[in-house]
């Protein structure tokens, strides 16, 4: 139980609150390397990835495993 919140200096906005959120407390990993990076090298692969599962191949995987997920779930 928090009994005596630390008191701030300042209110901060909403775009300082997401840049903290987002960009500079957490700590991102390139995904190849496996060393940290910065934020743009997350958002980077974030969209590699986005654009490798719409592929047809990508596609088709995921409605096999769901053709079967379903009728594993039948019998």
């Amino acid at each position: 139980t928090d009994t005596a919140p630390p008191i701030r200096p300042r209110n901060l906005g909403l775009n300082e609150l997401i840049a903290a959120a987002l960009i500079i407390y957490p700590r991102y990993i390139d995904p190849v390397s496996r060393l940290p990076a910065p934020v743009e090298v997350a958002v980077e692969a974030l969209a590699v990835e986005l654009a490798a599962s719409n592929t047809i191949r990508a596609r088709a995987q995921r409605l096999k495993r769901n053709v079967i997920s379903w009728v594993l779930n039948r019998i």
